[in-house]
């Protein structure tokens, strides 16, 4: 018969030998006592290699971003006719000033609101603004100001298109492949009139004002 002083004896080694495994990260619960993945230096190691990652990263694509745009302006200048011009009046301050460099380009249709350099009757170059285009209307009213519109809108006295107690006093319909072009100056003023009598036809225009090139901050 084994006494319990021998029991007790015989199970002092299995205790023993299961707190080893314990201290040594192995046994029945071995795989939560394993130590961790990093030490504090190499956790901080890590971060900084990720760090530097997404910054050689970002830095790809800033490069990537700055490649595309060069390549469309590339395509753009090779594509589309350009070229540039002085603007040698000051006609258009303060958009354009005199001695600016611009780059212009060759538009087939121009839009309302254009800066555009076109051939005069005399064959020089002029600097103007498109103020409406083929079969629009130009009406000015007694104070100066312009209402484009589908329309004639002569002799109107609405208050939704001019100012109270003026009315439209001159109405134009721009012609065909034509367009009416101002200086900013001539707003307001007896050239606006003038302007208005005398088209300019789309074959007249050489080109829309698309940069200003020198001074490059004006």
């Amino acid at each position: 018969m084994v006494g319990e002083e021998e029991i007790e004896m015989n199970a002092r080694p299995a205790a023993s030998a299961e707190g080893l495994a314990w201290a040594d990260g192995e046994g029945a619960h071995g795989a939560s006592a394993k130590r961790m993945p990093y030490t504090t230096m190499e956790f901080r190691a890590e971060i900084a290699r990720v760090k530097r990652k997404r910054r050689v990263v970002a830095t790809l694509c800033a490069l990537a971003v700055v490649l595309v745009a060069l390549v469309v302006a590339i395509v753009l200048v090779f594509r589309v006719p350009q070229s540039l011009r002085e603007v040698t009046t000051s006609d258009m301050d303060p958009a354009l000033s005199k001695g600016q460099v611009v780059m212009t380009q060759r538009v087939e249709t121009p839009s309302s609101g254009d800066v555009v350099v076109y051939r005069g009757e005399s064959g020089e170059e002029r600097f103007g603004r498109v103020l409406a285009v083929s079969g629009e209307w130009a009406n000015i009213s007694s104070d100066g100001s312009v209402v484009i519109s589908e329309v004639s809108l002569e002799g109107s006295e609405s208050s939704e298109v001019v100012k109270a107690g003026q009315r439209i006093v001159v109405s134009r319909q721009v012609p065909n492949a034509s367009c009416f072009v101002v200086t900013d100056k001539a707003v307001g003023s007896d050239d606006l009139i003038a302007a208005l009598d005398n088209p300019v036809s789309y074959r007249s225009i050489v080109g829309r004002v698309a940069y200003r090139i020198w001074p490059p901050f004006a």
